[in-house]
């Protein structure tokens, strides 16, 4: 019998070789996207769940009593406290982003033979890798002892990929390194490389113990916080969070005043987090909020459901064509259950080769979009037992989805109605559901295209949105050491050059992925401890505000003569100046601010600028003099050509050179930096920029096997009216007019529920488009232009077809 339904099966599909194709197509291409932003979607909530005891696993972050601010930094004494004063710890690990580091390797001489500017530099203590063991991923110990690898000072671990270009054809093992041209570090371990899916992304580990020696006088410090130290803890089995926050609060009370206490608060949040709260961020510098992985899934998931509208469509249409062999096969005491069988079977020999095309077309798209997808090494997804379960499931699935309506609509015909061809009149019940359809398939359409233009929208605002600043043409140069005459020396070098027209130097630009600046507590002279507020603070030149023409609506700027006395001097923002309660910027004037132990003078209150991404408001920034500074500014003259900046590049690195020559150049422009900050909208845009064409694509590659085939059921209606005196336009709108008034009903109904999805995403951004009438009427425009175009194309022929041909059987 299988074999018998095999050959039906298969005559049926040759048959039919447009309608077949047209099935395959919209299968293959329904079933690819599903997969792709199904891996995608896996691959992003898998990060850092390969540790064994992952569930357990928390960050310690920093948030202020108001929670207003949301920070990921603590105080160098915090990790030692938690270890000693909080029982519901069974393990704990500091770890310090170094952001980048010159690493220098040592030759057979005992001299630097090459130096590496590298990304991945960390200082982690020994108990890192008892908490991160990276279990599923296979990562092993290449050489060194995982238990006292990272226990002294200046020992290092190194990933096996950094060994072997530091030491080819070597081994590693108890090898000198130069960190910043300042300390020699022991190599004392080599283990695999970190894979992709870490928040942790390291490659150079250098122990604890060496920040303990640096920086002895802040080992005490539990006022000064870095963001980029981080602190992660292991809950003992059992421990319920909220224990454990009320634990590390009265722990941290204990070692500080009451004020810090009240205004500063640490709390635990999971590791699962790390890669999904956009408010904390991690050392990836990319999180991916829970509502964007729902978005992609739900995407996917309509895709495929469009794919599958248009196989029940068509197979519903063109029942009737099939009612004869039905009729006939009943008659011959087919059962009902052998024929929902039979069309079933048609649908998997469509389906399975629909979904063998659709994994080869992941593994292409995956292959060619690791920078849009971020999923890395896509060719490892054959060995994963995961996604053939998945295919196999989605096999399963689509053929029930989109073959068990039609073969039961099939099956269903009475044999004697059929035989006699009088199953059109029965047949019109399916006429509504296909119209509902193909008005569904619309609906996802166009709220596809009305949401992807509101995320480009946005991205645009972004781009061109005014952030208080002069952000064009801006140089970044890092400097390894600082001193005023060093300083002095290099702007005058890079003042010379022909294509640079200023130059200021800071402990960081205005803004930026990469240039954080450092956050701190200060308070009115007179007020108490308790109302200290959170604020950041960037230490900067005279040249500083000039350079970005940040503008002053109160007081002055700094003077190079600041630096020659003993007084320490604040220019605020209007947001600060406001919160710390004054009632315009010159009643700030004069008054001191209490900062830690010292007293700071307001000069002066600037025009609040974003230091952050359009993600936040602006905060409160004040600016502090000084001229030890480790950031240069460089004004590049506007209108430059490729050769031109390629030139200016090279002049600023000799000048840098010659002050710094032990040391590799490094540099990045401002724009980029700032434009880092939307890299996951911008991702997001292009990835719906693609689907809303496949979901487009594949509505209009349905509509156009349903028009040609309602031309032909109507081929005989035509001819009659064309003898009778139709023209060809009456034709086109006789064919087109149910197709505009399905198309109208599902924009009507798009409208409203594209409005609420978009107006819920632009809600996280305190920054946003408005909404206007054009956001809708041009999608719908656009989705009704094409639909006439493929409506057209079919209807044009058949308008366009000699009468005579078409009534001469008659």
């Amino acid at each position: 019998m299988l074999r018998n339904y095999l050959k039906v099966a298969f005559r049926t599909l040759r048959k039919q070789p447009a309608i077949s194709l047209i099935h395959l197509v919209g299968l293959t291409l329904g079933l690819t996207f599903a997969l792709v932003l199904g891996v995608v979607v896996r691959y992003e909530l898998s990060f850092d769940q390969f540790h064994s005891q992952a569930d357990r696993i928390y960050r310690v972050v920093r948030v202020s009593a108001a929670e207003t601010e949301f920070r990921t930094g603590v105080s160098f004494p915090v990790p030692d406290a938690l270890r000693a004063d909080v029982p519901s710890l069974e393990a704990v690990t500091a770890m310090l982003d170094l952001g980048g580091a010159q690493i220098g390797v040592y030759g057979p001489n005992g001299t630097i033979a090459e130096r590496f500017q590298e990304r991945g530099c960390a200082v982690v203590d020994s108990t890192f890798f008892e908490i991160f063991d990276f279990q599923e991923t296979g990562l092993r110990w290449r050489a060194g002892n995982p238990a006292t690898a990272l226990a002294e000072p200046f020992a290092v671990v190194l990933t096996e990929t950094l060994a072997q270009k530091y030491f080819p054809d070597q081994d590693a093992l108890g090898k000198s390194l130069r960190i910043d041209n300042q300390y020699d570090l022991q190599v004392t371990g080599v283990v695999s490389d970190f894979p992709a899916n870490t928040d942790l992304p390291f490659t150079v580990l250098i122990s604890h113990a060496t920040l303990d020696q640096v920086l002895r006088d802040q080992k005490n410090d539990w006022y000064g916080v870095s963001d980029a130290y981080m602190c992660f803890v292991r809950l003992r089995e059992g421990t319920p969070p909220t224990r454990a926050n009320a634990q590390i609060k009265a722990a941290h009370a204990r070692n500080v005043p009451a004020d810090l206490a009240e205004s500063r608060i640490y709390r635990l949040q999971p590791l699962s987090e790390l890669h999904t709260d956009p408010r904390f961020g991690n050392y990836n510098f990319r999180t991916v909020p829970p509502q964007t992985l729902w978005t992609l899934a739900l995407v996917g998931a309509f895709i495929l459901l469009m794919a599958c509208i248009n196989f029940i469509n068509l197979s519903t249409a063109r029942a009737v064509m099939r009612a004869r062999e039905v009729g006939l096969r009943k008659a011959l005491g087919g059962a009902r259950a052998q024929l929902v069988g039979q069309f079933m079977l048609e649908t998997f020999l469509l389906v399975l080769p629909a979904a063998l095309l659709s994994l080869l077309a992941t593994q292409l798209v995956l292959a060619q979009a690791v920078a849009l997808t971020h999923v890395e090494q896509p060719q490892a997804l054959w060995t994963e037992p995961w996604l053939w379960r998945t295919g196999a499931g989605l096999v399963a699935g689509v053929t029930l989805l989109a073959g068990f309506y039609p073969s039961l609509v099939l099956s269903g015909f009475s044999p004697i109605r059929a035989l006699k061809k009088q199953v059109a009149a029965t047949h019109r019940s399916n006429g509504l559901l296909r119209r509902s359809l193909v008005t569904l398939q619309f609906f996802i359409a166009l709220v596809f295209v009305m949401g992807t233009l509101a995320v480009v929208q946005q991205m645009r605002y972004f781009r061109n949105f005014n952030m208080g600043f002069n952000q064009e043409s801006v140089l970044l140069i890092k400097l390894p050491r600082r001193s005023p005459e060093l300083l002095n020396t290099l702007r005058n070098q890079w003042s010379s050059l022909a294509q640079v027209q200023d130059v200021t130097f800071s402990m960081a630009s205005p803004a930026g992925v990469g240039w954080e600046s450092q956050a701190t507590d200060i308070r009115r002279a007179e007020a108490p401890p308790t109302e200290s507020l959170v604020f950041q603070v960037n230490f900067v030149d005279d040249r500083y505000l000039p350079f970005y023409e940040i503008p002053l609506v109160a007081g002055r700027n700094f003077r190079p003569t600041d630096s020659t006395d003993s007084l320490h001097r604040i220019i605020l923002n209007e947001t600060l100046t406001k919160a710390l309660g004054f009632s315009s910027p010159a009643d700030a004037l004069g008054q001191e601010l209490i900062q830690g132990a010292d007293r700071f003078t307001i000069i002066g209150v600037i025009q609040d600028y974003h230091t952050q991404s359009l993600h936040q408001q602006v905060g409160s920034l004040g600016l502090m003099f000084n001229v030890n500074l480790q950031a240069a500014s460089l004004r590049l003259a506007p209108g430059g050509t490729y050769e031109t900046l390629q030139a200016t590049l090279a002049q600023a690195k000799a000048a840098w050179q010659e002050a710094f020559p032990e040391y590799v150049f490094d540099y990045s422009f401002l724009d980029k930096n700032i434009a880092s900050y939307y890299r996951e909208e911008t991702r997001l845009s292009t990835l719906f920029n693609i689907f809303t064409g496949v979901a487009i694509f594949i509505a209009c590659l349905g509509l156009l096997g349903l028009a040609s085939y309602t031309a032909l059921q109507r081929t005989k209606e035509i001819g009659i009216r064309k003898v009778l005196g139709a023209s060809v336009a009456g034709i086109l709108v006789l064919l087109s007019k149910d197709y505009l008034r399905l198309l109208l009903i599902a924009f009507v109904v798009a409208v409203p529920v594209a409005n609420y999805f978009i107006t819920e995403w632009l809600q996280s951004y305190p920054y946003q488009i408005p909404l206007s009438i054009w956001l809708f009427a041009v999608p719908g425009i656009g989705v009704l232009l094409m639909a006439l175009l493929t409506i057209g194309a079919q209807s044009m022929r058949a308008a366009q077809t000699n009468p005579v041909d078409s009534l001469r059987q008659e």
